[in-house]
This record gives structure tokens, sequence and C-alpha cells, in this order.
């Protein structure tokens, strides 16, 4: 274990070993645990289609499910860096289930928040959509709060345009 992290080092491909709804072990490229939270992370290096996102969330799901009929005290919330832009519709969809994307052309919000130095104002705006954007499994499938992935994608679309004018992208 990565002393002060909570992460362990891990062969890439590694099933997670704890239970899933189906039976069914799932691997992922890589995975750690921090606070409680486990974060799968999925690495796509060549033009992907949204089916692998669709995937990568039914393996998230089916893992939060059997961590919930298990009693497990864990929730998950992936992590889809993709090295080709994700574009619109996928973002949309990680939004939704609360999957962070990742791809050359925008950044997280984490990364633009901690980037902010001078403008308060976009900082806390960035921190109030990342707050809108978290959501962890299995908790999200007992949530009777409608997200509106469509409207938090275009927020994140709104201030990365205004990071990026602001001389931090």
């Amino acid at each position: 274990m990565v002393e002060g992290y909570g992460v362990t080092k891990r062969p890439p491909r590694t099933q997670l070993e704890y239970p899933t709804f189906s039976g069914i072990k799932h691997p992922f490229d890589n995975i750690f645990l921090h606070e409680k939270v486990i974060y799968p992370i999925e690495c796509k290096a060549t033009i992907h289609q949204i089916e692998h996102l669709y995937a990568f969330n039914a393996k998230i799901l089916d893992h939060a499910l059997g961590l919930k009929i298990h009693a497990i005290p864990l929730r998950m919330r992936g992590i889809f860096l993709s090295t080709a832009e994700l574009g619109q519709s996928a973002r949309v969809f990680a939004f939704a289930y609360g999957i962070i994307p990742i791809d050359p052309v925008t950044p997280p919000i984490a990364y633009m928040i901690e980037s902010v130095r001078d403008d308060n104002t976009l900082r806390q705006r960035l921190q109030e959509l990342s707050e809108q954007t978290a959501a962890y499994a299995p908790d999200i499938l007992d949530s009777r709060d409608k997200r509106n992935a469509a409207k938090l994608e275009e927020g994140f679309t709104h201030f990365y345009k205004a990071w990026k004018a602001r001389g931090y992208g």
C-alpha cells in the first residue's frame, strides 16, 4: 500500500475481490480504495465507442449491487480515462452515473478547481458543479432525485469554456 493514500499496487486488469450481483468477477484496468469508496478505472487508448462507457458502468453497478446485498459498507465511483475526446453524449452518460470522465481535451472538474488561483467565483461554481456531478453506486440506484445529466454537462461545458478563456487550460 502507498503510505497515506489508501492505494495498493495491483497488476492491470485485476478482478475486484468483492462480490457482484451476477456472481461474475469483473476485471478493471486499475482500482483504488479511498475513504470507503472503491474507484475502478477504465483506460481506453484508442478511439472508443460510447458502449465502452456503458459496459464499464454495468460492471460498476454489478459490483455495487453485490456490495449492497452482502451489506458491505463500501461505495463505488468510476473513473473513465480516454486518450481520445469523449464528446458530449459520453459526458452526459458519465455525469448521470457519477463517473469521472477524463480525456485529453477536457480535464476533470477537480483539476479545474485546483488550477483556478485568482477567481473565487469560478472556483466556487466549479466546486458546486463537482458536488452536483458526484454520485456513488449503489446510492444512486436508491435515489429518488432526478438527475438532469444533460444540464450537468451543459454546466460543465459552460464552466470549461470560462476556465479556458481565463487562461487556465
